[in-house]
This record gives structure tokens, C-alpha cells and sequence, in this order.
């Protein structure tokens, strides 16, 4: 999910109009202006500087994780991306079992199976890990 798009729920969620974001950003040189850069930001055509993204994390009263996206491989970061993945996928994430039963946690936990048994090497499981794609 886009920074853009997680600005545009929490927004929503708030009940904050664009301009109302905006002007409590102090982005007004005029009100239109302030909803304009909002509409930007929302839209990815702009992205907040990291200043902005802290502000805007404590104008709409949540962790500046949820924009800044916090450090790759941390739990906060699993979490959050997590969280995220639910937003833009309900269905996805029903139930807890239900991530794990995805089939590219059940191809991870086969592969990681084949490391633990040594059916496959550390480097082949790591060389897996680099080349895995979705696609």
C-alpha cells in the first residue's frame, strides 16, 4: 500500500477532509492550497518530506510507523506491514491461519522445511530467497 493511500484512510477514518488536514499541517497559503497538497500527497504525486510524515502522524493521532514505515526486518515492520496487507486485502487475512495458509507462506515453510531436514543447502534456501517472486 502507497504511502499516499494510508494518508487517504486515516483521513477518512479521522473524518478530515482533505483542506482540514491541510490547514492543521499549516500547508495553507490559502485553504485550496492546503487541500490541494493533500490531494497530491494522497494521489502520489507528491511525497510528504520526512518532517511532514511526522507531522502528519501526530495530527491524525497515530505511530509515525504507519508512514515512515519504520526499519525492514524489524517486527514493528512485519506488523505494520501486516496490518497494511489487511487493510487493502480483507480477504487475505481473515484469520491468523489464514495468512500462514497463503501459498507463499506454505512455499516459505516448505523451503524452510527442506533447509531444517537438509534436503537443501543454506545457500540454496538463501539463493530461493533471493530469486522468490509472486509473479
Amino acid at each position: 500500500m502507497t504511502l499516499g493511500q494510508k494518508i487517504k484512510i486515516i483521513r477518512r477514518f479521522r473524518n478530515l477532509t482533505q483542506r482540514q488536514l491541510g490547514v492543521a499541517l499549516d500547508l495553507h497559503e490559502g485553504a485550496k492550497n492546503a487541500e490541494t497538497r493533500i490531494c497530491q500527497y494522497e494521489l502520489g504525486i507528491r511525497t510528504p518530506k520526512m518532517n511532514y510524515q511526522l507531522k502528519l502522524a501526530e495530527t491524525l493521532k497515530v505511530h509515525p510507523i504507519n508512514f515512515t514505515g519504520g526499519t525492514p526486518g524489524t517486527i514493528e515492520h512485519v506488523m505494520q506491514f501486516l496490518f497494511w496487507l489487511e487493510e487493502s486485502n480483507p480477504e487475505l487475512l481473515t484469520t491468523f491461519e489464514g495468512v500462514f495458509q497463503h501459498m507463499c507462506f506454505h512455499e516459505w515453510r516448505t523451503k524452510k522445511d527442506a533447509l531444517q531436514s537438509g534436503d537443501i543447502t543454506h545457500d540454496e534456501y538463501f539463493e530461493w530467497k533471493l530469486s522468490w517472486s509472486n509473479t
